[in-house]
């Protein structure tokens, strides 16, 4: 199934301009239907919008992989 712009900002609700942005960029993979005589007709498949999606989810932080907190030494005025 093909998706355009409008369904997909519609489904994941984010504003078109983010959809638009991340085809430009790149990260979303898009196939332009136009002739090349006219404006953009981007289409988007299932595969590729679910592909994008788990590239962008972020797992949990553990606490191994928290940033430890340097202790600094704490300058004394006299």
């Amino acid at each position: 199934m093909l998706l355009t712009p409008p369904q997909l900002s519609q489904r994941w609700q984010v504003k078109i301009s983010k959809i638009y942005g991340w085809i430009n960029s790149g990260e979303l993979v898009a196939a332009n239907m136009s002739s090349g005589d006219s404006r953009p007709r981007w289409r988007i498949t299932e595969a590729d919008a679910v592909d994008f999606m788990r590239k962008r989810m972020t797992a949990a932080r553990t606490e191994a992989t928290r940033r430890k907190r340097i202790e600094k030494p704490v300058k004394e005025y006299v």
